[in-house]
Order: C-alpha cells, then structure tokens, then sequence
C-alpha cells in the first residue's frame, strides 16, 4: 500500500474547511507523537475506525512534511500520489498545501533550533602596564566583547554579552581555524553552484 493511500479517508470529509483543519493540526503537531484525543476526534469527525483514523494522520503528517521540507508547488505536489487516487481529492489537498506552504515554512523557521547568532561584536588591543608577575607586563592582549541571541524551542530569543580575553598564540590558532573554514565554505558553495547549474 502507497503510504499516501490513506489519505482518500478524506473523501468522507463534510467540508473543504474540515480536511484544511486536520491537515493544518497535523502539520503544527509534527514533531509530537499522534495522542489519542488527536486520532479519536478525527475518527469520529470522519466516521472511520481508529486504525483507520491513525493511518490517516501519519499520511497527513508526512505529507504536510514533504511539501514544507521540499516548498513544491501544486503540481509537485499532486504527483506524490499514487496512480488510481481520487482526483479531486488529490486537487484539492494540493492546493490546500501550496495555500498553506509559506505559512507554515515560517513557522518551521521560526521553531527550529538552532545555535546562537551573532549580533555585534567589538575588541581591542590591550596592553597590561602593571601585573605582579613581570612577564605579564607590557604583553599584547586582545579583548573581544560579542553580543549574541540565543533561540529557545518557543521561538522566543534572549541576547547575552559574551567578553573574553586573547594571547597572541590563542588569536593565531583561532585565525587558522576560522581561514579554514572559511575555505571549507567556500568549498561548498563552488560545489553548490556548480551542482545546481
């Protein structure tokens, strides 16, 4: 069986709106597992068996997620079904899907995690004139001072003040890794590129 089949449930659908809202929950609880509460009041919205009910969901999830993930457009999107599928219905969830895409890429970009960005960064050369250790004395330091956002699950973010302090040593071993790197990325882009012409 096409793991999209169970989707032709929906043909017992009431309305346009019910199949739109059922797959509109199935998107925004994607990352949670299916709760009984989900499978049982769509059971009973569609008149089908529990079984049935949770088949349809997992379809309805992992096709919402193919279309977000890969952002295909209507056509893209009604060749994901199989042949012999409901023609209608396979038009309609189409559209309904490129109807919803862009807002539900938003929403993915706005709950996934990610590291922490930069938002502003300063520094300076500092050279310590008094130390109680003769040595310290007189040596270059620099003193960077980096304002960064944190991103939580929630979506919500939170800025901290990072300072730190770097020997010359230090700042050479960092100047290394950060030029490779940046030629490891530029790496990718060229092979990016060059994939996509």
């Amino acid at each position: 069986m096409h793991p999209l089949a169970p989707l032709e449930l929906l043909l017992k659908a009431k309305s346009k709106k019910v199949v739109d809202e059922l797959l509109t929950r199935s998107y925004l609880k994607r990352n949670e597992s299916l709760s009984i509460e989900f499978i049982s009041s769509t059971s009973e919205t569609l008149g089908i068996s529990y079984t049935e009910a949770e088949s349809l969901l997992k379809a309805a999830r992992s096709l919402t997620c193919e279309v977000v993930f890969n952002s295909l457009d209507e056509s893209d999107i009604v060749a994901l079904f199989p042949s012999g599928f409901n023609t209608d219905l396979s038009g309609l969830l189409s559209s309904l899907l490129a109807a919803r895409l862009g807002e539900w890429t938003d929403i993915a970009e706005q709950t996934q995690l990610s590291g922490p960005k930069l938002l502003d960064m300063d520094w300076r050369v500092d050279i310590k004139s008094g130390s109680g250790e003769v040595g310290k004395m007189h040596v270059p330091t620099l003193l960077v001072s980096m304002n960064v956002e944190e991103p939580f699950q929630s979506g919500a973010s939170q800025s901290s003040h990072l300072q730190f302090e770097l020997d010359r040593e230090t700042l050479g071993t960092l100047l290394d890794g950060l030029t490779k790197i940046r030629e490891q990325l530029s790496s990718v882009a060229t092979s990016a590129a060059a994939t996509s012409s």
